[in-house]
């Protein structure tokens, strides 16, 4: 008898959305009304994925999650919930920081506050993205060869001409990728297309040319339980080092660090499948048109769940 490996799908769902104005992690976007995370839960299952953890916010209402409790027990799933919260998990030594925030820590804290829940390797994605089921594979594969580790992650990139939005700036982690492992990635917090170029413009208003094919990090991090540790100690020093109101603690500046400082390994996978996201009202059309297309074609079915 084959022994099932243990994979987590931890889906980040619990951020403002404040340039969609909304509750974008679950806006219907599907025929059915499923939400864009709907799709990735379907694909991780179908990977072989056999737990959920969705780390959401106070929006989450008793509803919502009874919705997602029943999809986890169609698809025979574990469902944990996590509610990010500003003062989830944070040292009593620094709750003076609480006075004028309200943009929650980032995603660096949103992996942190999993950590009673989350015992095997990995996954972790945005709630508002599509990564395709092909990422979903690839990740698990990692995971069951045993190739997740303490001293190897993985992620998974996508060219990052096929990552913008006709509708404003995005943000994205820029990587350099060697010999298939990732060497550096650098969040870059203002990337836009200007007359069919590509641009990034950096907080003093430079503006750099990016090429097209520049791969690019969308969250797609393949993880084992030591970043737990690893991240505890970055947000301290993060807080204890804060630098504005807004800062956030990015995952890309954690593993940039790790391979730098702690010699960490990550595997980059390329993906040259389609990837659509949320991030600005006018991109839910476009997101709700790719969705029917890949329906129509048989790729999913009318109906998820």
């Amino acid at each position: 008898m084959t022994t099932k490996t243990n994979a987590t799908l931890l889906v980040l769902a619990g951020g403002l959305g404040s340039r969609y104005k909304g509750r974008k992690q679950v806006a219907p976007m599907g025929p059915s009304g499923e939400c864009l995370m709907e799709y990735s839960i379907y694909d991780a299952k179908n990977a072989g994925f056999n737990q959920l953890v969705l780390v959401i916010n106070d929006y989450f209402n008793q509803e919502t999650k009874d919705y997602f409790q029943s999809i986890a027990d169609k698809a025979d799933i574990k469902l944990d919930f996590i509610v990010q919260a500003l003062d989830t998990l944070l040292p009593e030594k620094h709750r003076d920081k609480l006075t004028n925030r309200v943009k929650p820590w980032g995603t660096g804290h949103a992996i942190l506050i999993a950590k009673d829940v989350i015992k095997n390797p990995f996954v972790v994605i945005n709630a508002d993205d599509y990564y395709n089921r092909k990422a979903f594979e690839k990740a698990y594969l990692l995971i069951k060869n045993g190739q997740i580790n303490e001293g190897q992650y993985g992620m998974v990139a996508y060219p990052l001409s096929a990552t913008l939005s006709d509708n404003g700036s995005v943000s994205r982690g820029v990587c350099t990728i060697q010999n298939g492992f990732l060497k550096k990635v650098v969040e870059h917090t203002n990337i836009a297309k200007e007359n069919g170029i590509i641009f990034h413009t950096d907080t003093s208003g430079n503006k750099t040319e990016l090429v097209p094919s520049t791969p690019v990090s969308m969250n797609f991090w393949i993880l084992d339980t030591s970043i737990f540790k690893v991240l505890e100690a970055e947000f301290d020093h993060f807080l204890t080092h804060l630098s504005s109101e807004k800062a956030e603690l990015f995952i890309p500046f954690v593993i940039d660090d790790m391979i730098h400082q702690q010699d960490l390994k990550v595997i980059a996978e390329a993906s040259e499948d389609k990837w659509f996201g949320v991030t600005y009202p006018e991109d839910k059309d476009f997101v709700i048109k790719s969705v029917r297309e890949m329906v129509d074609s048989c790729y999913y079915p009318a109906s998820l769940w």
